[in-house]
């Protein structure tokens, strides 16, 4: 046999003596640790949670929120129980009557690893009726999510594995959690619609009171309205600690998250760029532009570290704490306006199993090119596997010929020769077989399916007046506005006297500025809204601007928003929306790009976008418009001041919602009819398409 033939088959003999030692090394390894976690059944005293005082018995519970339902005392026994409520009135939690899995895990602070982890395996043990005669794996409660068609790649399903065994990590539970997932995923009921479930997210905890809930939310708001700003995000879990007693960052942080999930707050992420002293690491100052950072840290010897900063705003669905006049009052309510898939699964033409899930409709053009680019790269490596075996198959080939040239076809090497190549074909093509089947898996197109259902609501703004109902309006801006509008002269002049930062006085102030430019008695509103400014020369320039302005948006039905050139803006601005009135400066440099932008407001105002549409472009703007055209662009304020756009706007105290719609704005001004926005949905660019086709004519 040639050497090239016998280093081939020495190296197929270490591979296989490799194989079988990893198999051997992995069943030793699995024994070993179930051996380990059988020992930890046994009563601990590292900690002082012995067994449950008496076998659980079944308990009524949501088979998806609360899978193996809640503890009772008795359950616990005496001293479990004892141990868990001192350790909650130490970290300020509230007393409890009974616990779920994750309150029985949250006094388990890791002092002693192994003691608490077996406490847990024995509660679990006892609850669920784990004998440890049955092995079992993470691909065990995966199977028996894939049998119930559980979606098994998101949030919901981590924190259910969360809520079932205090762990939400598959891969490092011990037989009492794998086989408590198992058995939860098991128990639930039959999915006979044939759609994938989509588990919901949350947690079973009870960190805190639902006093210390309102005390928290209130004090972060505070926070809010006496900085001006966002708050940082390490302040206010501080806050919420002081204000509510919780001692724990972890319980703090809990609640802080049940309240962005009810919408009171939003996280801003930003990046930053820290100056650090390169010898200790301490850090010098904190800037939001790296060019600055770079200037200073070569001014000072100092080195420069992006780290993004996460703060916390009042979200643009909680109600803003604005003091509106007395007598009045806007309340915020929701209004079912039909159903929506809870998520979208992304799976390959041709199979039922899902690749992943995506949460969001607009989400899934982005989700399959990037997740057909990487197929397309695994495809390319198992070609190139496929090549590899065909080589060894081609070599094997080539030395049995060489033999039969050189005359040994009667020999007893080239017989064996023969019998090893013939096994080595068999095995190698049928490998080839299975990658070919996985090149072409790969190649298969991917289709995103909808995955059940939820309510799409639809917000509203209702004004009361004196306890009466005045209106009902899609925005608070419009709530505010009809407000405003409704006012005395007298009263709106205080309102402006007070000089109250935020957007309720910029808007007070446009209105008093229209009533004051309004014309004589008996003009019609389209002419009260022409009118050039009182004071300001109408020039020929600004009559000829303002008729084309005008026809546009006669032309697209906005008949009803007035428009006018005036000589300048307030804040230096290049236009202005409010009150049903554009206003664009006669020196402005992009006229068009100027009433585009403001086009956009009105669009808004009066619903021309449905709320999924709205939802779809807020996200563009979270996820880029807001840094592209607010954080990446620079503008001097009075003060001689160089700072963002976005900086400039929260410090006019401009809320969320009206720094997204901005962004959006900016996003439609460069609107172009052969480039929408990147994100933009076909009917949304569609319709924008032939309105801002007619802006730019």
């Amino acid at each position: 046999m040639s050497e090239l033939r016998k280093s081939y088959v020495q190296d197929q003999v270490a591979k296989e003596i490799e194989t079988q030692a990893k198999i051997d090394a992995g069943v030793r390894a699995e024994e070993e640790k179930l051996a380990k976690t059988k020992e930890t059944f046994a009563p601990t005293d590292l900690l002082g949670l012995p067994a449950p005082a008496k076998e659980a018995p079944a308990k009524e519970a949501s088979t998806l929120k609360n899978p193996l339902g809640n503890l009772t005392p008795e359950e616990l026994g005496p001293e479990v129980h004892d141990y868990i409520q001192k350790y909650r009135a130490e970290n300020g939690m509230p007393e409890l009557s009974t616990y779920s899995i994750e309150d029985v895990k949250d006094a388990m602070t890791n002092v002693h690893p192994e003691g608490e982890r077996g406490a847990l395996d024995s509660i679990l043990t006892a609850k669920t009726g784990y004998t440890g005669a049955e092995e079992y794996k993470p691909g065990d409660v995966i199977n028996a999510a894939v049998e119930k068609n559980v979606a098994t790649d998101t949030q919901g399903f981590k924190d259910f594995l969360n809520r079932t065994t205090g762990n939400a990590d598959i891969s490092s539970m011990s037989q009492p959690q794998l086989f408590a997932a198992f058995k939860a995923l098991n128990d639930m009921p039959a999915n006979e619609t044939g759609e994938q479930i989509v588990l919901p997210q949350g947690t079973n905890a009870q960190r805190f009171k639902p006093e210390q809930y309102t005390q928290a939310v209130d004090a972060v708001k505070n926070k809010f309205e006496e900085a001006g700003k966002p708050v940082p995000l390490q302040e206010a879990v501080k806050t919420i600690q002081e204000i509510t007693g919780l001692k724990t960052d972890r319980d703090a942080q809990s609640l802080l998250d049940t309240a962005i999930h009810n919408d009171e707050f939003v996280q801003n992420k930003q990046p930053v760029f820290r100056t650090i002293k390169p010898d200790t690491g301490e850090v010098v100052g904190t800037h939001a532009d790296k060019k600055l950072a770079e200037t200073d840290a070569q001014k000072n010897g100092l080195n420069v570290q992006e780290s993004e900063e996460v703060s916390i705003a009042p979200s643009a669905k909680a109600a803003p704490r604005v003091t509106l006049p007395e007598g009045y009052d806007i309340k915020q309510t929701a209004f079912e306006e039909g159903e929506k898939p809870a998520a979208y699964a992304i799976t390959p033409e041709g199979r039922t199993k899902p690749l992943t899930t995506v949460m969001e409709e607009n989400d899934i053009p982005a989700k399959i090119e990037r997740l057909q680019g990487l197929r397309r790269q695994e495809a390319d490596k198992t070609l190139q596997n496929i090549a590899r075996h065909e080589t060894t198959v081609n070599r094997g080939r080539t030395e049995l010929e060489s033999m039969e040239a050189r005359g040994e076809t009667e020999t007893e090497s080239y017989k064996k020769a023969k019998s090893r190549q013939a096994k080595a074909e068999d095995v190698l093509y049928r490998r080839i077989e299975q990658l070919l089947n996985r090149v072409e898996e790969y190649s298969a197109p991917l289709k995103a399916k909808p995955l059940g259902k939820k309510t799409v609501t639809r917000e509203a703004h209702t004004v009361y007046k004196n306890g009466e109902k005045a209106g009902t309006f899609p925005s608070r801006q419009a709530a505010e506005e009809s407000i405003l509008s409704g006012l005395n002269d007298k009263t709106l002049e205080d309102v402006v006297a007070e000089k109250k930062p935020g957007a309720f006085h910029a808007r007070a102030k446009v209105e008093l500025e229209r009533r004051r430019n309004k014309p004589t008695e008996g003009k019609k509103v389209s002419e009260v809204h022409e009118n050039i400014a009182k004071g300001e020369p109408q020039t020929q320039e600004a009559i000829e601007k303002t008729a084309d302005l005008r026809a546009m948006l006669d032309k697209f039905g906005l008949k009803d928003v007035g428009v006018k050139i005036v000589k300048a803006i307030e804040e230096g601005a290049e236009g202005s929306y409010a009150a049903k009135l554009i206003q664009i400066a006669i020196d402005a440099e992009k006229p068009i790009r100027t009433m585009r932008h403001e086009a956009m407001h009105a669009l808004k105002e009066l619903g021309f976008f449905t709320p999924q549409q709205w939802s779809s472009l807020e996200k563009m703007a979270k996820n880029q418009w807001i840094d592209q055209y607010l954080g990446q662009k620079r503008t001097r304020l009075e003060d001689g001041s160089v700072v963002s756009r976005l900086e400039a706007y929260k410090r006019l105290g401009l809320s969320e919602s009206e720094i997204i719609e901005e962004a959006i704005a900016d996003a439609f001004g460069d609107f172009d009819a052969s480039q929408a926005p990147s994100g933009m949905l076909s009917a949304l660019l569609n319709k924008l398409r032939n309105f801002f086709d007619a802006l730019g004519n």
